[in-house]
Formats: structure tokens, sequence, C-alpha cells
């Protein structure tokens, strides 16, 4: 089946006969693999091999822009209620210090599933990488655990860490995919990275002991026996010690800067790459760390006993544990704990078989159906309505506080004598094109905007306004020249890009809306040094937002707002938060796409004149494509008219909305059409209009 998916994939799903030759070529390579090399597993991982090639070779290290037209399970905020935490901490020592070893052995594989379920919050919740190679993941770092001990007897703590470090550089491979891929196209990549290690390694009795396993004996932490077979409540408690400082560790991620990043690349690629954020290496981390986790998991769970049987660590469990981790809830902390009651030998089995017998048997149907009840009428998972209700409570007074942001908490005082310009950087564009296959888009256009200038771009629907500003800030390859304050990024990115000094809005908003208003003006204002991605781990960081940001908060008048998630905003405020945010990164030159789309007479009438100040004292070049000929004409210093994705025209708003090359474009006045075609060369052929 893998190998007929391979082919398949090889012709893209359209064309038999290429389909049938990749087949035949398929068939060959996996019977000369089998004669020529004596690895076990290597004929059978071929086909993951070449789909994984295949979706990495197609795929784009930008999505399109409609890639984010889903809805994604809602995500936590990464704070602990400590309180609960050693009630419910008390609770399972209490447990496991009365009751029978059956039980105390339900808890501890709950816990141990639990850490892994962890690493699916950590990839899948809080990055949206969808990885179904979790549990290969935990294999992997209870094979270098289980044969360091077996082998060098070396001591369970030891082995414990080097495990867990092991599984870092194997999370950075896995990872590796995801740069070029995503969605259902990253999960077969995963699923098929995480066979190839199970028929490679865990059944390769060679690497894992045989029939017999790999004998590990007793654990013990500096001389204390913790044997989970002579002293099981100690074993559950250090794996719920364990647990909980991963627990420590995720959470600290999440309110950190690094899970900002992770966030903003979950819910919009484009957007937070528009911010600056390295997209690479946020996967990078949140594959790695995710593995670390996966790993510290899969050790604790097979340290139960005293031989270690790697053939249980199937891969196809990870799709299983998926599935756990969005019944409990893939986007919160305590989501996983409620799925891991659901594992094979965890906690509610014991439930089943202990109260209706062999009910416990049908374990994996019930949790079929849960799962699949769950998907239907509430993906965000349990947890998620729990804490739906108990926020509700709290804004109704019923319990608890209600939470709230005050700008001056979160920001740093603002002196009077502050300078708020920016640096002043010019933007040039020369000879600009953007071609999609056969079509043209942008066609050989220049120009350049001045500091403390506003510029507009204008033309009729298809004109090729949006592929400009996505080709400026390097989400759309082109041909030409751009330069910022003198510096060429003609071939940067667009993270690079921003961080010379540009900044831009989109036409479709791509706000992260599964966070607040302060989070999404937070992740525009943090640095976006590597550091902090390791620096979280313990202490995370929540700078408090320079005279900048707390400038552009109050310019857009979203000081009352900060604490509100961005899907409790009306589309006006939606709108000013998206612009807001783009200036809070204090840019040199920025690009707004269709601000004043679907904002009222009066709204936009107020957000024009924020422009204008923008522009004459902050000292930012503008750039605004827009529909509303009114805000272009109150607000632009010049005009630039494209359609059919060449220049027509340029010049203040006067002489552009009398210009008959425009008029003829936006009303379809055909007269004299070779002295219009004459006019439209004679200005491509120009030197860039400098604008300003």
């Amino acid at each position: 089946m893998l190998a007929a998916l391979a082919a398949a994939l090889v012709a893209d799903f359209r064309s038999f006969p290429i389909a049938t030759v990749a087949g035949f070529l398929l068939g060959m390579g996996q019977a000369l693999i089998g004669r020529f090399w004596d690895q076990q597993g290597a004929g059978q991982s071929l086909p993951f091999l070449l789909i994984i090639v295949m979706l990495v070779v197609r795929g784009r290290s930008i999505p399109s822009r409609d890639h984010y037209l889903r809805k994604l399970p809602a995500v936590g905020n990464g704070r602990m209620s400590w309180d609960w935490t050693i009630f419910l901490c008390g609770a399972v020592v209490f447990l496991m210090l009365t009751k029978d070893t059956k039980w105390i052995d339900a808890l501890t594989v709950t816990l141990c599933a639990s850490i892994v379920l962890l690493s699916i919050v950590v990839v899948t919740g809080y990055a949206g990488q969808l990885s179904l190679a979790q549990y290969a993941m935990a294999g992997f770092g209870a094979w270098v655990a289980g044969r360091l001990v077996a082998t060098y007897q070396i001591p369970f703590l030891v082995a414990l860490v080097a495990g867990v470090a092991a599984a870092v550089p194997l999370g950075f491979v896995f990872a590796l995919p995801a740069v070029r891929t995503r969605g259902i196209n990253l999960a077969i990549v995963t699923l098929g990275l995480g066979t190839a290690i199970e028929l490679m390694l865990f059944n390769n009795g060679d690497y894992t002991g045989g029939v017999q396993g790999t004998p590990v004996g007793n654990p013990s932490l500096f001389g204390f026996d913790i044997s989970s077979i002579r002293h099981p409540a100690r074993y559950g408690i250090f794996v719920l010690a364990m647990a909980l400082l991963a627990v420590v560790i995720v959470a600290n991620v999440r309110r950190g800067r690094s899970g900002r990043r992770l966030i903003a690349v979950r819910t919009n690629e484009r957007a937070a790459a528009a911010l600056g954020i390295n997209i690479v290496a946020a996967k990078l981390f949140a594959f790695a760390f995710a593995s670390a986790i996966a790993a510290l998991g899969g050790i604790l769970l097979a340290f139960r006993l005293t031989s270690i049987s790697y053939q249980s660590f199937t891969n196809f469990t990870s799709i299983t544990y998926v599935g756990l981790g969005l019944l409990g809830g893939v986007g919160y902390l305590l989501g996983p704990f409620v799925g891991g009651m659901m594992a094979t030998a965890g906690f509610n089995q014991e439930v089943l078989e202990s109260t209706w017998g062999d009910v416990g048997a049908y374990l994996q149907l019930i949790t079929g159906i849960a799962i699949l009840l769950v998907v239907l009428y509430n993906p965000d998972g349990v947890v998620a309505e729990w804490a739906k209700t108990f926020r509700h409570m709290k804004r109704t007074k019923k319990f608890g506080e209600s939470y709230f942001i005050k700008l001056s908490d979160v920001s740093e005082p603002v002196d009077d004598d502050h300078d708020q310009r920016v640096p002043p950087k010019t933007l040039v564009v020369d000879d600009l094109r953007v071609r999609y296959g056969a079509v043209t888009a942008v066609d050989h256009v220049g120009f350049t905007l001045e500091p403390g200038s506003v510029t507009g771009l204008i033309g009729p629907n298809g004109a090729g306004k949006t592929s400009l500003i996505d080709a400026l800030t390097g989400f759309t390859p082109s041909t030409g020249t751009i330069t910022i304050g003198g510096q060429d990024i003609s071939g940067a990115g667009a993270a690079a890009r921003a961080k010379a000094g540009m900044a831009r809005s989109f036409q479709s908003l791509e706000l992260f809306e599964d966070t607040t208003v302060f989070e999404n003006l937070s992740v525009a204002a943090d640095p976006n040094d590597l550091g902090s991605y390791l620096r979280d781990l313990v202490w995370p960081v929540i700078p408090k937002f320079g005279p900048e940001v707390v400038r552009a908060i109050e310019e857009f008048q979203l000081d009352e707002d900060l604490h509100r998630e961005v899907s409790d905003l009306s589309y006006g405020k939606r709108r000013l938060l998206a612009i807001a945010r783009a200036v809070a990164m204090h840019p040199s030159v920025l690009l707004l796409d269709e601000p004043a789309a679907g904002l009222s007479s009066v709204e936009s009438a107020e957000l024009a004149r924020v422009v204008r100040r923008l522009a004459d004292e902050w000292g930012m070049a503008i750039l605004v494509v827009e529909h509303d000929m009114d805000f272009v004409m109150n607000v632009c210093d010049q005009v630039v008219v494209v359609d059919f994705g060449k220049k027509i025209a340029q010049g203040t708003p006067a002489e552009v909305r009398n210009d008959r090359h425009v008029i003829a474009a936006y009303l379809g006045d055909t007269n004299d059409d070779d002295e219009v075609d004459t006019r439209v060369a004679d200005q491509d052929s120009d030197a860039p209009v400098v604008v300003g």
C-alpha cells in the first residue's frame, strides 16, 4: 500500500503511466536493497523515503495566501495554578501510597503517557506541526538509555539524561522536512520517518538484544532503590516528579518569547515571517524540544520493567497518541493528563476492569469512539471546555477575579522628550517583475519611497498590487532590485527584510487569532534572539513594552483591549490591531495593504489621520494600497497607478485624478489606444520615480 502511495505521489496523482513506471522502479529498488544491503527494514523503508523526498521537493518554505483558511484547536496561556497543582499532585501521591500495585502501575503508565502527550502539545498544539512520530521518539530515547545501562552499566539517572539528550539531534532531523511541508503532508513525512526507525532499529534484534530484550535491572537514584517491581510507589512518585518538571518547563516556554514565536508560526507563518521571526529556527526548536520530552516519557515507561522489548514501540501508536492529545486538549497543559488516562494499561482501563470486569479489553474501541465524538463536537478538547467555563465564571464575577492587563503594568515609563522618529531609510525599487507561470503579475515596476512621505498604490482589481507588496516583503519570488537604506535585500527572505526595517499589514489581516491583543503586539516588539529558546526553558522573559510600542498602542487606542482575545474584537479593532502590530516593530518603511477595507467612514477618516502622523511625526516611508479613493487622495503625497502589472501613471493626487490613462484603466475608456500604449511604454522605460 505504501509503495502504491509513493508511486502515485511521484505521478502527482494525475498520470497513470508515470505511476506505473514509478511503481516498477520502486519495486526493483526494494529488491536490490534486499539483495545487496544486509539491513533489516531498509527495503520496507524505501517507499517512506521516496514519499518524504517528493513532499519536501514540492513543498514551499512560506505557504500560499489561502493556507490559513482553517480553524486550529484552542491554545492555553501557559499560566499554572500552583494551588491546584499541589492539590492534584498530593492526591496522586496519596493514591500511590495507599492503593494496590495494579493501581500504582496504572497511575504510573498514565503519567508516562502524559509526558509523551505533552510533547505533542509542544510540537502540534503550540507550533502547529502535525507530527506522527512522537511515540517513535519515545522509543528512541528508551533505546539509548536502555542500551547504555545494559552495555556499559551506567547509572539510571545518567542514562535518563543521555537518552533525553540523544533525542534532541534526532528531533532536528525530523524537523528538516517541516521547513517545506506542513499539515497532512508533514504528518505523512513524520509517520514515514518514525516507521523507518521502527523497522530498522526497534525490530532489529542485533540492536535491541534479540528475543530476550534489553536487560536493565532495577533503577536506583543515588543508591536509593526506586524499582517499579519492588517499590512501585517510589517509582511512581519519581515519575510524577518528572511529569511535574516537564509541565513547568513547557509552561515556561509557552509564557516566554519562544512560546509566542511558536504560536505565531502555528497560527500564520506568513505573518510571523513578516514580523522577523525565523520560521526555520522556531520549527527546529519545537521538534527538538518535543523530542526530548517524548524521550523522557518513553524512558520512564520502558524502565518500569527489568527487561525492555522495543518492539512495543510501534510508530503507528503515535496516531493513537495524537488522538488522545486531541481528546484532552492539544493546546493545554492539563490536556495530556486527561488524554493519558485513556492510554492502554492506564488509569481508565484499570477503573473499567475493576468495575465491569472485561470491559477494559474494549478500551481502544471506547477511546476511538471518544476521539471521534470530540473531533465532531468539541475539537478543542475536554480541557478547553473546562477553561471556557472557568473563564465565563470569572467574567460573571461568580468565581475568581476577571483577567485584565493594564498598559502601565506591562510598559516602561514614557518620557515626553523621547524621540519617536524611526531611523530614516529610503526604499528603492527598480525593474521589479513577478511571474506566476505564464502570467506576469508585476511587469518592470520601479519607484522610490522617501522617509516622511505617504505613497498610494492604486489600480483596478487584479492589477498586481498585492503581488507587488508580496514581492517587496519577500513572500513572492521576483526579479529586479530592492534596496532599503542602501542595503540590497533583493535576495533576502521575509524575516531578513523585516529585520532590515520593513514592516507590512495584510489585506486579510492574518492576526494570531488564538492569542490576546497583548501577545500579538509582544511578538512584534520582542527581539528575535536565538538565546531565548534556551533561556525560556528555565526563566521565561516577558519584557515590558518600550516607548515606541506604547505610543503605537495609544495611537490606535488599544490600551483598553490588551487582555482581550483577538476573536472577541470587532472587525474595526482587528483591522487597527493588524496595523498597530506592524507599527510596533518601529519600522523605517511601512507597507499597508488595504488598511481601510471594511471600516466605517468615521473609522477610515481617523485611520487616515493616524497614517499621516506616522509619516509626519514618526518619519516613516509609507506605501498604501487602497481602493478608497477619498482615503488615497487625502492622505498621500504621491500616487503610483498600475494596471495589468504595469505602471501607467505617477504623480500627485491631483495629477493622477485627472490622468486620462488612469481614467481609461478604471472606466474602460479605450479611445486612442495606440497613444495610451506609447505612454505606458515610455513610463516603464523611465528611471524609478522618486516619491516624497
